[in-house]
């Protein structure tokens, strides 16, 4: 389902009073937690899904894996399974399911996990996956809602699997262009797991179907921080890059919708592009010639300021800029249209842990413009080409207009880009 939908049909479910539920329903975590006792506890998942490969074997190894990986995330060690299908028969001979079993049953035997049956059902559709049971000690559990400022986000896999797998569903790939992401979907996180009681780990939780994003949001939410992600840094299967350039669709869109409303952008504007602005998509628009727009972002925020800023002036709005800034907040500058010098209270930026960064092209080494380069083309550059970013052009002039250009930039009536032709 999408997120937007299982939130509407959980919607009004009482919650459990149970003292020994330690994690429920209530927290959208990977697994349910229950204690037995002051050493051990239960962890209990279930997870299936309809087929994303065409091999029965691999598809119950994908299935069996990540049913399995919800007890990694929640730090315990997996302990019995048990099988769910639902088989169309007739449609499919039973050794289609019997590959798909001893898919499933190859990683239930490489968790060290106990296989003690399971329940099928005559369905049009096909489906499989694991009921799993897990022990943990309850001191030990992990789960997405313990994030802490200052943390940082590790990986255990690269992402795209889903699209990878949407788009051979879909007849967009051959069977062949599955394989770095099949390696992928039925290793097991267990080996990330044994590694975490070497670390302070303070939140884990399993990227699946919600996407990166749908899951971070989770953790972010329950955490009460900010997740801040460096998209060239995170890993990605090379061919899911390629098959997101067009545009989202399917789970990956759904997800994008479920997370849309969670994010709010606020934009300042000279009076007469206020609309404009308005039009493109800016949820609160600020005349900052009329108006204090520092203490406007304050009561569009209910006084929590906003997480990040990307400001081209400079100094001449540093101070309502770190007005603006909520505790932790970023303020990113790109430009120094309002000058290069100001006079700033330094004590409200250590108290509220803000940060100032500065970012210019020009002054960088070769080798970094070259690595710019090369991720704005691989990333950026097929979004145009795909139509899904498009550059606001004001006016088009040949280059012997190139005074009017100015004339009309210094101006400032232009709302886009001035264009020369040569």
């Amino acid at each position: 389902m999408r997120p937007d939908e299982l939130g509407r049909a959980l919607a009004g479910l009482p919650e459990n009073d149970d003292p020994n539920l330690m994690v429920g329903f209530n927290l959208a975590d990977d697994a349910g937690v229950y204690r037995l006792g002051d050493s051990q506890a239960l962890v209990q998942t279930v997870d299936f899904f309809t087929p994303i490969v065409d091999d029965p074997f691999a598809f119950g190894a994908i299935a069996a894996a990540n049913a399995l990986s919800d007890v990694y995330a929640m730090g315990g060690r997996p302990l019995t399974a048990l099988n769910i299908a639902s088989f169309p028969a007739g449609a499919l001979e039973p050794e289609v399911l019997n590959q798909i079993l001893l898919g499933g049953q190859s990683k239930v035997a490489e968790a060290g996990c106990t296989l003690v049956g399971g329940h099928t059902v005559q369905d049009p559709e096909l489906k499989y996956g694991l009921a799993v049971t897990g022990l943990v000690h309850p001191d030990h559990i992990y789960t997405n809602a313990g994030a802490r400022s200052g943390d940082l986000l590790i990986l255990t896999k690269k992402l795209g699997t889903g699209l990878i797998a949407n788009a051979f569903k879909a007849d967009e790939i051959g069977e062949s262009d599955l394989a770095e992401a099949v390696e992928s979907m039925t290793a097991l996180n267990r080996a990330a797991a044994d590694c975490l009681s070497e670390f302070a780990v303070h939140a884990v939780t399993d990227v699946t179907g919600f996407g990166l994003l749908g899951h971070a949001a989770e953790m972010a939410e329950g955490s009460g921080v900010g997740l801040v992600f460096h998209a060239g840094r995170v890993p990605a299967l090379a061919l899911a890059l390629d098959l997101a350039a067009p545009g989202l669709r399917g789970g990956s869109r759904d997800n994008q919708v479920f997370l849309t409303p969670k994010v709010t952008v606020i934009v300042t504007a000279s009076p007469g592009k206020v609309d404009r602005v308005r039009e493109l998509g800016a949820d609160h628009v600020i005349d900052y010639k009329n108006a204090d727009f520092s203490e406007a972002v304050r009561t569009a925020t209910d006084k929590k300021g906003v997480d990040i800023i990307l400001d081209h002036i400079g100094g001449a709005y540093l101070r309502q800029n770190l007005k603006s800034l909520a505790v932790g907040g970023r303020l990113v500058v790109i430009g120094l249209m309002g000058g290069a010098k100001s006079e700033v209270n330094l004590a409200p930026l250590m108290v509220k842990r803000q940060q100032i960064l500065g970012s210019v092209l020009r002054s960088r080494p070769v080798e970094e413009k070259a690595a710019i380069t090369t991720e704005f083309n691989q990333v950026v550059v097929p979004l145009f080409a795909h139509g899904r970013i498009e550059p606001l052009i004001y006016q088009i002039l040949p280059l012997e207009a190139v005074t009017e250009a100015h004339r009309t930039m210094e101006s400032s009536a232009h709302f886009g880009k001035i264009v020369l032709t040569i």
